[in-house]
């Protein structure tokens, strides 16, 4: 790996090694690459979860048959099930945009 020199905020490195919990220059900023890569795919993630591409979350005929029953599931608390899923669902994404 090529060696790079940069001048770096000693208090935002400090930080991030606090944050991070790392005690060198390189395992921090190697920490601090994977996490912001980490991060990405994960708001990628969410973006795909969001938008329900090719997913069929929102048709009550295929949510129906995907929970089943642990001895006592009634189709009503299924429901009941799947509207507070959505709820949550939907205060998430409001959270989401008003912190964007």
């Amino acid at each position: 790996m090529p060696q790079i020199t940069i001048d770096i905020d000693e208090n935002l490195f400090q930080e991030a090694r606090r944050l991070l919990g790392t005690s060198s220059v390189e395992e921090t900023v190697d920490a601090a690459l994977r996490k912001v890569l980490s991060t990405d795919a994960r708001q990628q993630e969410v973006a795909v979860l969001a938008e329900m591409d090719g997913l069929e979350l929102a048709n009550r005929e295929v949510m129906a048959k995907a929970w089943r029953s642990c001895g006592g599931g009634t189709k009503r608390r299924q429901e009941r099930d799947i509207e507070t899923a959505r709820r949550l669902w939907r205060e998430y994404r409001k959270r989401k945009t008003r912190e964007d």
